[in-house]
């Protein structure tokens, strides 16, 4: 069984301050979640036993992503070009509480009752758990000026992007 969801959105917005400066905002945003459940039943001719396989598991996502955009010109400084970009970005996901447990009995004994296969080393054979949780955040910031010279754009400009990370799995 399993039950899937996913939803966002987007909005862009733009201003025009008179014929030479314009201001943008663009901003999308996703978010989606798995919510499943796994019973698996049967022989297991290699171990020689039969098994009850059981997973749960549920899984949020998120991502969001925005920009604020400026773009001027300067008929009056030489055709100057100034355009600059202010983003920042977001992604996450969390694995709250994955539970699987396999049960199992000798096929040659099919009254006995079903046994947990649980260990103290972890063994993704036996069952467990398992939690994660991740934490993205990107911030970034650009500008560019340029110039038309004879037949020539020269341009430059210069760019700074921060990633900050936090991942934690148990």
């Amino acid at each position: 069984y399993r039950n899937s969801v996913l939803w966002g959105g987007k909005m862009n917005l733009s201003y025009k301050l008179g014929d030479f400066h314009k201001l943008s905002l663009k901003n999308l945003y996703n978010r989606a979640a798995d919510d499943e459940v796994v019973q698996l039943r049967g022989n297991c001719y290699d171990a020689g036993n039969e098994q009850n396989n059981t997973g749960l598991r549920f899984v949020s996502r998120a991502s969001y992503s925005g920009q604020l955009i400026g773009e001027h010109a300067f008929p009056r400084l030489a055709g100057l070009q100034w355009d600059w970009r202010a983003s920042y970005s977001l992604s996450e996901r969390d694995e709250p509480d994955y539970r699987r447990v396999i049960y199992s009995r000798n096929i040659d004994s099919p009254d006995d009752p079903f046994v947990a296969n649980l260990s103290y080393v972890p063994n993704p054979a036996s069952g467990g758990r398992f939690f994660a949780k991740l934490h993205d955040d990107n911030k970034g910031w650009a500008s560019d000026f340029s110039l038309q010279v004879a037949q020539t754009k020269i341009k430059m400009g210069g760019a700074f992007n921060r990633v900050d990370r936090d991942f934690a799995a148990r």
